[in-house]
């Protein structure tokens, strides 16, 4: 199955390696990246060892890290400015047109459900990645 994650910041870029090393098929897009990746390309292998995810993992944190950014982010609004997100916000009306029209989005539900527990103080831990990538199975 083939995923896309909208953002490749800390989380979706987190998110889009464990997809990609429980092998399936990830598309990473971040409007603030495209125009640098148009130019610059960019690159995500997937291998079969760990070692390569993670090698993966170090070289997009390595590229986000010479990228500009003048807003925060999901994973800075919760993490260093313990602030709220607008996650909730932006989704809520994609999960309730998605339930209106009987759509399952398990992984959205689950992704939106973590956050806000994120920002009442439960623990960032991988856990919850393996807990997102149950919630796609």
């Amino acid at each position: 199955m083939g995923y896309v994650i909208v953002g490749a910041g800390a989380i979706g870029g987190t998110l889009g390696h464990h997809l990609a090393r429980a092998g399936h098929e990830v598309t990473v897009v971040d409007a603030e990246h495209v125009r640098s990746i148009r130019e610059r390309g960019i690159v995500v292998r997937r291998g079969d060892e760990h070692a390569a995810a993670d090698a993966a993992t170090d070289a997009l944190v390595a590229w986000l890290r010479t990228q500009t950014k003048d807003r925060s982010g999901i994973w800075r609004d919760i993490a260093v400015r313990r602030r709220p997100t607008e996650v909730s916000t932006h989704y809520g009306p994609v999960l309730h047109r998605a339930a209106q029209l009987g759509i399952a989005v398990p992984g959205l539900e689950r992704l939106v459900a973590q956050i806000e527990e994120l920002e009442g103080g439960a623990p960032m831990t991988e856990q919850r990645i393996d807990d997102l990538a149950g919630a796609l199975r």
